[in-house]
């Protein structure tokens, strides 16, 4: 049953997209625009056998209907048809749909508003993030799809240089694409950020006030505050850092906070068609494991190594090592590699990868083809 009804959907949408291009034809002066984005994703543990396939399909219709003092105003919306078969050798299967984006903005070159379900993201870290509060993406998904929370974000700009952020979400980033799944006043999500260019330099100040528990994804009750700065001079530097004060931590817990610190630098090196490096280190200290719900101290170190072979073939090695203080926890080791085709409607990215959790052990060894469309 939930076979056909994901095949009806995604041929209602089909049609609807008809419509709404034949719309796109006569009122093309409303900057009406229609995107549909496919992603496919297989991946295959060549150890064990097991395999996934994950498939999403994203209509977005997108259009500026109009002005009021200066100001434009444009419309967003976005639909998900999800379906998941997590093992495909089982009946684990999983059907989800809902509203991907749904908001209203309101814009000029002082202010910006956004009413409804949203993305909302910020901070330089590009893989070891601290301030990824409301960003689920993942670096290596080339879909860089992240869930949205619904709720206002206002952005005023007092000058060229500074920019003055505040945002209330009533549901929480994390759960389904549920759009009105909503929460008590008190169980909402409050914060505040000012940003501050200086010539070279980018710095973020953010803080926030969070009203509901999800334990699951170590958001609890309580307050964080998190400055970021990024330089770019003969390499490129940034750094991240957050302490995170809960009210009614878990009872295994200790403290009451915790601190987090990452750093990152890049740099291309003139070699062929330019090689890109990157690495990132972060630590954290006083960390409620979502997994064992106990304290622990975590350090992370990554690399990145991508080269561009043509305009459209890009070849990136990425190794990761991950340590955590919890008791029956051993350092995870994961070298990847990723041969990316780009094309104007399409991506295909083919990606290897080896995880070591002992040393003494077998690797873990996968491969993972992933597609993205836009039509």
């Amino acid at each position: 049953m939930k076979h056909k009804t994901f095949f009806f959907c995604m041929l209602a949408l089909l049609v609807l997209h008809c419509n709404l291009c034949y719309s796109v034809g006569i009122l093309n002066h409303m900057n009406e625009k229609v995107v549909h984005k496919v992603h496919l994703m297989y991946l295959n543990n060549l150890n064990n056998d097991d395999n996934a396939l994950y498939t999403k399909y994203l209509p977005e219709y997108s259009n500026t209907i109009g002005d009021i003092s200066n100001a434009s105003i444009s419309i967003l919306c976005s639909y998900e048809l999800g379906y998941d078969i997590v093992n495909m050798d089982s009946e684990d299967k999983d059907f989800d749909h809902g509203f991907h984006r749904l908001s209203m903005r309101v814009s000029n070159n002082k202010f910006e508003f956004v009413l409804g379900k949203q993305k909302i993201n910020f901070g330089e870290a590009q893989i070891l993030r601290i301030v990824d509060w409301y960003d689920t993406v993942n670096y290596f998904d080339v879909s860089a799809y992240t869930k949205g929370t619904t709720g206002a974000l206002l952005k005023v700009y007092p000058d060229m240089e500074s920019a003055l952020w505040s945002w209330y979400n009533i549901t929480n980033t994390y759960e389904s694409n549920r759009l009105f799944k909503l929460h008590d006043a008190d169980e909402a999500d409050f914060g505040l950020r000012y940003e501050r260019d200086f010539s070279r330099i980018s710095s973020g100040l953010s803080f926030e006030n969070i009203g509901r528990e999800n334990a699951e994804n170590k958001r609890y009750k309580g307050r964080r505050i998190a400055l970021d700065v990024k330089a770019d001079a003969y390499l490129g530097f940034w750094t991240e850092m957050q302490q995170y004060f809960v009210d009614e931590p878990p009872v295994s817990a200790k403290e009451d906070m915790e601190s987090s610190l990452m750093t990152g630098a890049d740099y291309t090196f003139s070699v062929g068609n330019g090689l890109y490096t990157m690495a990132e280190y972060r630590i954290s200290s006083g960390l409620y494991d979502k997994f064992s719900g106990m304290e622990s101290d975590t350090e992370d170190i990554c690399l990145i190594l991508d080269y561009p072979v043509s305009i459209m073939y890009s070849d990136m090695f990425y190794v990761n090592y991950h340590n955590s203080s919890v008791e029956d926890f051993m350092p995870e080791f994961t070298i990847m590699n990723s041969l990316k085709y780009t094309a104007d409607l399409y991506i295909l990215n083919l990606q290897t990868f080896l995880s070591y959790y002992e040393f003494d052990e077998k690797p873990e060894l996968g491969i993972q083809i992933s597609f993205l469309a836009d039509f």
